[in-house]
């Protein structure tokens, strides 16, 4: 669950501030991917584990917005994080506090996986008649291995799932290492991919060229205002993203991630992807929370947006 923070002044640290607007929103990284896909006209379920009163409180949202589910309960309650963003003197400054999730049990974890193995495996037989994605996203909660992506990876091996990971630290480096479709870091976990900070477009290009050429997987990274850079069989390629007035950041990445696999899955082009995806974040950093724009807001933007071929 998030809590999203306005205030029109400057946040003073070990002061009373007060706010603006505060509002309580269904979140997630995976659960905002589906909400996004939902508002592209798309059925995404997701697959989640919830508990406590939060959890519920987060099914019972989700339900209402009419986004299909699989949800395992665990005893540890549903974390919450906090977004905050104040602004003066024409500066906006945006924080995050995330709550620690979990624990999770190993049976909670083998519930969930089972399903989403099962019911992937019911539904594709083999590489020639599948061509679905599954987005694993969101850090991993307490008491699971690191390398829980990794195994799903291993074990939908050859079923004809594009398998996206959204995640970072030694969760996505492990899960790397099993050779995803795709990856989608932001600039910060790219660097910590890297081992080192990534500031010029030459240096990350080298890091993300480096990553697909490696192992085979796809890099896709945002780098917020800056826009993003894709690497993969396509080539390289560099989308800019638009000026607008930042409400909230929570979920862009996620909408930026679901745009570009509405726009491939449906046989779009990466350049046409890229840009539907940059225009659907810069949509969703307009709105209040974790918002999801609707369809026709999320396109707005698309004709602003330019796209260019690197080289390496």
């Amino acid at each position: 669950m998030d809590v999203s923070i306005r205030g029109a002044g400057a946040a003073c640290w070990g002061k009373l501030n007060k706010t603006d607007s505060q509002t309580l929103f269904c979140g997630g990284k995976g659960i905002n991917v589906s909400r996004a896909l939902k508002a592209m006209g798309e059925d995404a379920p997701a697959y989640l584990l919830y508990g406590g009163e939060t959890g519920r409180t987060m099914l019972r949202m989700l339900r209402d917005e009419g986004i299909e589910y699989r949800g395992v309960e665990t005893s540890a309650p549903t974390r919450i994080n906090i977004k905050t963003i104040f602004g003066a003197n024409g500066e906006t400054v945006c924080t995050e506090f995330n709550g620690a999730g979990g624990p999770v049990s190993r049976e909670e974890l083998d519930k969930l996986c089972d399903s989403l193995i099962g019911e992937i495996k019911n539904t594709t037989k083999n590489t020639q008649e599948a061509n679905s994605f599954l987005v694993m996203s969101g850090s991993i909660p307490q008491g699971v291995e690191n390398a829980v992506y990794s195994s799903v990876i291993m074990m939908l091996r050859n079923r004809g799932v594009h398998i996206i990971v959204d995640a970072s630290g030694a969760a996505l480096k492990s899960a790397l290492e099993a050779s995803p479709y795709m990856i989608k870091p932001n600039l910060d976990e790219l660097s910590e991919l890297a081992g080192k900070p990534l500031v010029e477009i030459p240096e990350i290009v080298r890091q993300i060229t480096h990553i697909f050429v490696e192992n085979g997987t796809r890099v896709l990274c945002t780098l917020s205002e800056n826009g993003a850079i894709y690497a993969g069989p396509e080539g390289l390629w560099k989308v800019s993203s638009p000026q607008v007035e930042l409400k909230s950041f929570a979920g862009a990445g996620d909408t930026f991630l679901a745009g570009f696999v509405h726009t491939i899955g449906s046989g779009g082009a990466v350049p046409d992807a890229l840009k539907f995806a940059s225009s659907a974040a810069a949509a969703k950093v307009e709105l209040d929370g974790t918002e999801i724009p609707t369809l026709e807001q999320m396109g707005k933007y698309v004709g602003e947006i330019t796209v260019e071929r690197l080289k390496i």
